[in-house]
């Protein structure tokens, strides 16, 4: 028996006009036409009878996120009820915890309710046929009802109640578990409530409360609230209805409520209030009786006209990934998705739905809530899976990556299900595994990946069997560790990911068993791919190797610790309050008060017994705040708490003034002092601490009291060591060589058309020209009228511009799409490009290569997601068609840049005014396409002329453009290079590494486009010992002059005799000071001014790559030191 999942995964891409009926308030329609430019559905089982899927909609107006629940009513499986949290009603709660605590697999959020604190519905809700809460009558609301049969059905209610006193008379109850304005008539209160009765507002007048128990009055009492016990309820009420309750009862008595809800609901299991019906019985109301006007994130509940599937609805809104609707859209998607019969329920901020996908073993939120986080709401509708676990039905493969690298392993495992999607637990070495394709094999559920290419690992239990595609890289080219760059607190841990990126653009995570990880510094020790911090604050880093590849991340580990303030002054502080009614006090306090350290702390009073705003009381520090230490990560405080529950927050400003609120402690629960730490948010550092406070929000706590604060400390990280990176991991493409074939050339714009960019202009239609490109594509959009660009591109033959609209242009060995999104997207542009692109992607010719030219990357449109959406479409399509796929970008001010994501290539074309302007050549033969890089450069200039012999050293080599920009040269930039020495050397073109071991002159040739550059290169076999210490010259070597001095860099030298060097640009000089002496040498000069007196000496100082360089014996001696020269192996000795 095979058994495969379900494919929920659908994508459509498909021109369809959606009539949208936009309601402006709730009477005036206006009509609109939406295009549909794109559709993608996913989903997976949740339990049996049970699916979730995700709608995503991409339109002419924008995105729409939809999120849907099937139910199967007819599935034993299956069951539906509502569901509060564990405070009740009056304490709100989120979504995922009540689905959690009841049990449940999935659900949504509910009833429209009462925002204040208390809450409760607005609607009635009976939980497995318990009355939670009664209708509330004239608004228009319905409810929706499943009964014990689990039939479905929407119902406008009316509700009418009566208390019964035993002399027979009576008094209105107006509802159970309400919240009013008035509480004339009996309410009544019972466990599903809370712990307490509603609290009236100030000024109302005191309640009269019945407490029952088994169905007999136990207590009266007078006030504002009243316990609700866990087996009774409260009646409660003021005025007329109060004076009932006391006068025609006593303790003992009986009560008799008699409470009507019409239609009778006595064979409801499950009932929940809602607003408007926006479908009945297969049409949309001409107008709702209830409409909730804008667009916003929405929520919806149906059935089918057969009564046998419900169907559950969140629409994501007021965020870009989703516009929202309004509820129009809303009653037409519920028809569309095939509601007979819907309801509107919640929306807003409280639109929720959470879900637990089978395979998991944990109920999430599955949408985006529009303010961020869950709002905390009365009550939802919850689905429950009855069924007990049964046999194996199927199993799900996984692995952390279904890409592998060559070379290297990948453990895979099952889930084994039954037919309503439980998990069964089973013997995992039962399993078999097994590969198609060829490409590796298996030991257990280890594969070991050999060959590139694709394949289906295929796991077998039993006659039970499953599938999963899974990608062997091609050859590795890249090694990357993710975090990058990490803080890891003394003996704390810290988990990397090493993953290496093929040529394609393909990236696979590799397991600990594949990769060599090596500590550097004294920072802590690795296991696997685990890392624990040493106890002492350090820097240092982590290092990586895998197939000959190495890469690493910056690891510190520890903080220093500086004090800002100890409290014992009040100085530079000051207390503000919030609202200004609210009292309190900031001072310093000595003993017998709290005090931590040294003779005082800070006292920070609060009083919160009036108003009901949010009220706060601040120590605010002065002058804008404290300025925190550069480097400072987080602070801390010593907090002494009295236990009286205080939320402590602090505010902070960056130095682009940008606040962020911190939370200190969101409930000081404790006594006596506690160190509390509190991490900085990113911004622009410096960061001023401007204030602590205290602050409350509920407006029914009336508290008072005191904090004391001690040791306000800044914990500073220190400097991550950027050198102890390892170079080469970077991502070298293998397309960037000489071609042959169709050529054609690539070139950014020239918003500024001054003569240097001109000039450069001029350079680039020579390289072009002379490469016989036949034609060019300018990637960018015009950047002046049509008759100034035909004169400044003339000579240029045959050039077609980005960002003028969607174009096609098919030549013999490719085909070229011309995108627009000059406005920001393509939407923004035109948004018919979308649906022209999905129609010419599936008639281009894919035998050969297709280049898709745009005015900017996907990564900078303004909307970020369509961009996402372009990069998806493009991969999908070179991935199902097996078409190469270019993606020709404008890349402005940038430089060049050329990356592969997943199988498809993205070139970055700089701009003519870039600081590294550059044409790119391209050409194709076969399918196979090639490009070289040509930078627009003058001349070339060499600042590493001198190299240590036996040292690699990468060349500083660069380019000089028009503009008088530095290009460096080497990799990604085309140039023929070759090295003329009549001894051994070797030499990278794309580092430019240089190595040789004996000592003498080489010369370096380079061809650019047409021109030829010589380079000298002095190889250097001098050394330098400082008391028997080689010296290191990290980026200018020492070298014997025309005056036959050995010159060394003044600063290495200077600084190995313990002297400290400084430079006076104003006067192009160099200052040394040691001790009492002072040395002062100016570039240009044979003399000096040692100690105020003029010493010469037979060179001259000069200035040589970026370096002041001097005769090694004039400094040393000035300096004290002895010099001496060994000829045998060119060593100078200096000693001091």
């Amino acid at each position: 028996m095979i058994h495969n999942l379900a494919k929920y995964l659908k994508k459509r891409f498909i021109p369809c006009i959606l009539v949208i009926l936009a309601f402006a308030f709730s009477l005036m329609p206006a009509f609109a036409q939406e295009i549909l430019l794109y559709e993608e559905i996913t989903g997976f089982p949740v339990t049996g009878g049970v699916t979730y899927e995700a709608k995503t909609l991409f339109t002419s107006q924008g995105w729409q996120k939809i999120h849907i629940l099937k139910v199967n009513l007819d599935s034993e499986n299956v069951d539906v009820d509502t569901i509060i949290g564990k405070g009740g009603l009056s304490k709100r709660d989120s979504l995922s915890r009540m689905v959690q605590d009841n049990g449940a697999i999935a659900g949504i959020n509910g009833d429209f309710f009462v925002t204040a604190t208390p809450s409760a519905p607005i609607g009635p809700q009976i939980i497995n046929g318990k009355l939670i809460s009664t209708p509330l009558n004239g608004l228009g609301m319905s409810s929706i009802g499943l009964t014990f049969d689990k039939i479905p059905e929407i119902l406008n209610l009316e509700f009418s109640g009566r208390l019964i006193a035993p002399d027979r008379s009576y008094f209105t109850v107006e509802g159970v578990n309400k919240i009013r304005n008035s509480y004339n008539n009996i309410f009544v209160y019972t466990p599903e409530f809370g712990t307490t009765t509603p609290k009236p507002g100030e000024g109302a007048p005191d309640l009269t409360f019945a407490t029952v128990k088994d169905n007999r009055i136990v207590s009266f009492s007078e006030g504002k609230t009243a316990e609700i016990p866990q087996d009774g309820l409260v009646l409660m009420a003021w005025g007329d209805g109060g004076n009932f309750l006391k006068t025609r009862f006593s303790i003992g008595d009986p009560i008799e409520l008699d409470l009507k809800i019409t239609p009778d609901i006595s064979n409801l299991k499950m009932l929940l209030g809602g607003g408007a019906v926006l479908v009945e019985n297969g049409k949309i109301p001409e107008t709702f009786s209830h409409n909730i006007a804008g667009t916003h994130p929405r929520t919806a509940i149906g059935f089918t006209a057969d009564k046998k599937t419900m169907i559950m609805v969140v629409v994501d809104g007021r965020q870009a990934q989703s516009r929202g609707m309004t509820q129009q859209e809303l009653a037409q998607l519920m028809l569309s998705l095939g509601a007979y019969n819907a309801l509107n329920l919640d929306g807003g901020g409280s639109s929720t739905m959470v879900v637990k996908p089978f395979y998991e073993t944990q109920a999430k939120v599955i949408n985006s809530p529009s303010e961020g986080t869950q709002r905390l709401i009365p009550n939802a509708l919850a689905v429950f899976a009855k069924a007990p676990v049964g046999e194996i039905y199927g199993l799900k493969i996984t692995a952390s990556s279904f890409n592998v690298a060559k070379d290297s392993h990948r453990t895979f495992n099952v889930m084994a299900y039954d037919k309503n999607y439980n998990i069964v637990d089973c013997d995992l070495s039962q399993v078999k595994w097994n590969v198609t394709g060829d490409i590796g094999y298996f030991n257990g559920n280890v594969f070991t990946a050999q060959k590139s290419g694709t394949g289906q690992v295929v796991a077998t239990l039993g006659n039970i069997k499953a599938s999963q595609e899974i990608r062997v890289l091609e050859d590795s080219v890249m090694l990357s560790v993710e975090p990058s760059k990490i803080h890891v607190n003394p003996g704390s841990k810290a988990v990397f990911n090493v993953y290496v990126t093929d040529s394609k653009g393909f990236k696979a995570p590799l397991e600990s068993t594949d990769v060599k990880l090596n500590v550097v510094g004294e920072i802590g020790f690795a296991s696997g791919l685990e890392f624990t911090a040493g106890q002492n604050a350090s820097t240092g880093a982590v290092i990586a190797e895998f197939a000959g590849l190495k890469a690493g991340a910056l690891v510190q580990t520890g903080f220093q610790s500086i004090l800002i303030d100890d409290f014992e002054s009040v100085q530079g502080k000051a207390f503000q309050s919030y609202p200004e009614y609210v009292k309190g006090s900031f001072s310093i306090t000595p003993l017998p008060d709290p005090v931590y350290s040294g003779q005082f702390s800070g006292k920070l009073t609060y009083d919160f017994t009036e108003g009901t705003d949010t009220r706060a009381a601040y120590l605010a520090f002065e002058n804008g705040g404290k300025t925190l230490p550069e480097g400072t990560s987080k602070f801390g405080i010593r907090v002494y708490g009295q236990g009286n529950g205080e939320w402590i927050r602090a505010a902070v400003l960056d130095a682009s003034g940008k606040e962020t609120l911190l939370d200190i402690a969101k409930s000081v629960d404790w006594h006596d002092w506690r160190w509390v730490e509190v991490n900085l948010p990113s911004g622009k550092a410096p960061f001023k601490l401007k204030t602590i406070y205290v602050v409350e929000t509920n407006p029914d706590k009336k508290n008072a009291g005191s904090i004391y604060l001690d040791d306000l400390t800044a914990l500073v990280s220190g400097k991550y060591d950027e050198s102890l990176i390892p170079s080469g991991s970077m991502w070298i493409d293998t397309a960037n060589q000489k071609g042959s074939g169709f050529t054609f050339g690539a070139l950014g714009t020239m918003p500024v058309a001054n003569q240097n960019n001109v000039n450069t202009l001029a350079l680039a239609k020579n390289v072009l020209n002379n490469h016989n490109a036949s034609f060019t594509a300018i990637v960018g959009t015009p950047w002046t009228n049509e008759t100034t660009l035909n004169s400044q591109l003339k000579g240029l033959e045959n050039y077609k511009f980005s960002g003028k609209g969607y174009s096609v242009l098919t030549e013999k060995e490719a085909t070229f799409i011309f995108l627009d999104a000059s406005k920001g997207s393509l939407r923004a542009t035109d948004y018919k490009q979308w649906l022209n692109l999905q129609n010419d992607l599936k008639s281009v010719d894919k035998s050969k290569p297709l280049f898709v030219v745009i005015d900017r990357a996907p990564e900078s449109f303004s909307d970020t997601l369509e961009g996402d959406l372009l990069k998806k479409i493009l991969t999908e399509h070179a991935k199902s068609t097996g078409q190469g796929v270019w993606v020709l970008t404008n890349g402005k001010s940038n430089p060049f840049n050329s990356k592969a994501t997943d199988g498809v290539h993205y070139v970055s074309i700089p701009d003519i005014n870039a600081a590294e302007p550059a044409v790119v050549l391209f050409y194709v033969a076969n399918g196979k396409v090639n490009y070289q890089v040509i930078p627009l450069i003058n001349k070339v200039v060499n600042e590493t002329p001198v190299v240590k012999a036996g040292v690699a050293t990468a060349l500083k080599v660069y380019g000089i453009t028009s503009s008088g920009n530095k290009v460096p040269l080497g990799y990604p930039y085309a140039g023929d290079w070759q090295v003329v020495y009549d001894k051994p050397v070797g030499f990278d073109p794309k580092t430019l590494t240089f190595k040789a071991v004996d000592g003498g002159t080489a010369k370096i040739q380079v061809k650019i486009g047409d021109s030829v550059y010589t380079l000298p290169v002095q190889i250097n076999d001098i050394t330098v010992l400082v008391n028997g210490r080689e010296v290191l010259f990290p980026d200018q070597m020492p070298y014997i002059n025309k005056d036959n001095r050995t010159m060394v860099p003044v600063r290495f030298v200077s600084e190995s005799l313990g002297a400290k060097v400084s430079w006076d640009n104003d006067n192009r000089m160099v200052i040394i000071e040691k001790g009492n002496d002072i040395i002062k040498l100016k570039i240009g000069e044979n003399k000096a001014d040692v100690n105020g007196k003029t010493i010469s000496f037979d060179t001259t100082a000069v200035l040589q790559n970026n370096r002041t360089m001097v005769p090694v014996r004039f400094i040393s001696e000035a300096l004290g030191a002895k010099v001496g020269w060994i000829q045998e192996n060119k060593t100078v000795v200096i000693e001091y």
